[in-house]
């Protein structure tokens, strides 16, 4: 890791924020659970999914894979101008993408949004 000085630091909350960000949409599809079906929100709910059989179908909008694909082909294509902390959340996202696709209850194309909508 990066702790020496502020680049440094920069580059680490790049990572960090590549690999949170994702998540945040589970906190608001959860408000919106506990809003429309008049629920009490709980730690517990909202960590571990109870309300995903129950709601049948989760909208995770910050899960896309058209978000990877863009933001891999931007590396590729622009390598030496892209910076490095844009280049560090990219691959963060990804990773949590791939992690999220092979440990979730999704189907193979459940993270396009092409799909989806």
């Amino acid at each position: 890791m990066y702790y020496g000085n502020r680049k440094g630091i920069t580059k680490v909350l790049a990572c960090l924020v590549g690999g949170v960000i994702p998540d945040i949409d589970y906190i608001l599809e959860y408000a919106k659970y506990c809003n429309d079906y008049k629920r009490k929100p709980s730690c517990a709910g909202g960590v571990l999914g109870e309300y995903f059989n129950e709601k049948k179908a989760v909208y995770v909008l910050f899960h896309g894979c058209e978000l990877v694909i863009t933001g891999l082909m931007n590396i590729l294509i622009r390598r030496k101008k892209l910076h490095d902390m844009i280049a560090l959340f990219v691959v963060r996202y990804t990773s949590h993408m791939v992690l999220d696709q092979i440990g979730g209850n999704m189907t193979y194309w459940g993270y396009l949004w092409s799909y989806r909508w």
